[in-house]
């Protein structure tokens, strides 16, 4: 027979299964278009009780609690198809160093482009993300590329007395655009993962939306279809601005 503990071990991983897929949100379903969910490590779930495994705890990160996700096809620089993540959310904690990673799959055709960031690490959300953020390139003579320097960073800015002493939780925005290598007309998705910068993830977003024939029709040659499965794009952010700079 099985034991106690194993039973309640297994009953705890099942009500973990479910907190991990559930969202705190009102829309459709997940897997369709305007809908998100969150994700949480798995070390920061086995800290909660049992009452406090619920879909709207899954989206609270600890330092952040997400309000709501969505993905939009737009064109980017040059007319390239790209799909816009945008986020809500609230500042618990204050955030030093946040970063992310993105990926974007077709739900239907399993093709994945993942957006690795500089050297692999990841983006600083303060100056490749967060709205109202201010941050200043400074060219590095040993390297030649622009590193960045965060002049002011709203999720940084507030330390976390002043954040309790609030009367309303702090609500900021975040928005970023990346370009389509892999060009499907089917529903997409999008996972946003973002870290404390020391390589502690903090929870995953998950949201979905559809791409239509006429949001990958283009006059760009950078917008051809690319075929394959995987296409991991390590494009670092300060060669953009350099490139941007000249």
């Amino acid at each position: 027979m099985i034991s106690k503990t194993i039973f309640l071990q297994l009953f705890f991983c099942a009500v973990i299964m479910h907190a991990t897929s559930a969202g705190s949100h009102s829309h459709p379903g997940p897997g369709t278009s305007g809908w998100f969910k969150c994700r949480r490590s798995i070390d920061k779930l086995m800290d909660l009780s049992m009452s406090e495994l619920t879909g709207d705890t899954n989206c609270k990160f600890g330092s952040m609690s997400v309000l709501n996700a969505t993905v939009t096809a737009v064109k980017g620089r040059d007319g390239t198809p790209s799909l816009q993540f945008e986020l809500e959310a609230t500042l618990e904690r204050q955030m030093l160093h946040p970063q992310f990673l993105i990926s974007m799959s077709s739900v239907k055709e399993a093709k994945t482009i993942k957006y690795s960031g500089h050297e692999g690490r990841g983006y600083d959300m303060c100056c490749n993300f967060i709205n109202n953020a201010t941050c200043k390139w400074v060219k590095n003579n040993s390297t030649g590329y622009w590193d960045h320097n965060i002049q002011y960073c709203p999720v940084a800015a507030w330390t976390d007395e002043q954040l309790e002493a609030r009367e309303k939780p702090f609500l900021w925005t975040g928005k970023t655009i990346k370009p389509l290598h892999v060009l499907v007309p089917e529903l997409w998705e999008v996972r946003f993962t973002i870290n404390d910068g020391f390589g502690q993830d903090i929870g995953q977003v998950l949201a979905w939306a559809w791409l239509k024939e006429e949001d990958i029709n283009t006059d760009s040659t950078s917008g051809a279809l690319v075929p394959g499965v995987l296409v991991d794009i390590k494009d670092d952010t300060s060669k953009e601005k350099q490139e941007q700079t000249q």
